[in-house]
């Protein structure tokens, strides 16, 4: 909002005007710079009240289209791809949606990065553990993540998006 860009042109004028008194100069971009971490960190707060965001769909089983966002994570019980949604599928109809998703499928079929995909899956927002101090659903905000496919059903590839949905 109008109020982050006011506070830190205030900052900013302050750190100029002060700039000959070192104590005031780390003081004042001391909380600049806290105050651009909390601006950046609100900014990767997702809206899911917006009907776009793929979170929005929180607790229903849909059809998702997407493209493998990045490298997947392969281990010897199975790969975790990190899927950009673009088109989802649910009983009421498609929708074009925004966010990335997280699923656990089996080592094959093994899929590449940039592959377009189609996965049937329930959606679910990733929720803190109880008495762990380690908060995973922000961790995964970090990356992007706003939500875990949980059951899922198959995961395979699809041309119904087409090769320039996904920027190429």
């Amino acid at each position: 909002s109008i109020y982050w860009y006011v506070g830190v042109l205030f900052l900013l004028a302050l750190c100029i005007l002060f700039w000959n008194r070192w104590l005031m100069r780390f003081g004042l971009l001391g909380i600049l710079f806290f105050v651009f971490g909390v601006w950046r960190t609100s900014l990767a707060e997702v809206n899911c009240a917006n009907p776009r965001a793929l979170c929005f769909y929180d607790g229903e089983k849909a059809t998702v289209f997407g493209f493998i966002g990045s490298y997947p994570d392969e281990r010897a019980d199975g790969t975790t791809y990190t899927i950009e949604a673009k088109k989802l599928h649910t009983p009421e109809g498609a929708v074009a949606v925004f966010g990335r998703l997280l699923v656990r499928a089996p080592l094959y079929p093994k899929f590449a990065y940039g592959q377009a995909v189609a996965l049937e899956c329930h959606l679910e927002k990733p929720e803190p553990k109880k008495g762990d101090s380690f908060r995973y659903d922000r961790y995964l905000l970090t990356k992007g993540v706003s939500v875990l496919c949980q059951s899922p059903g198959t995961l395979e590839p699809t041309t119904e998006l087409g090769a320039a949905a996904a920027g190429s």
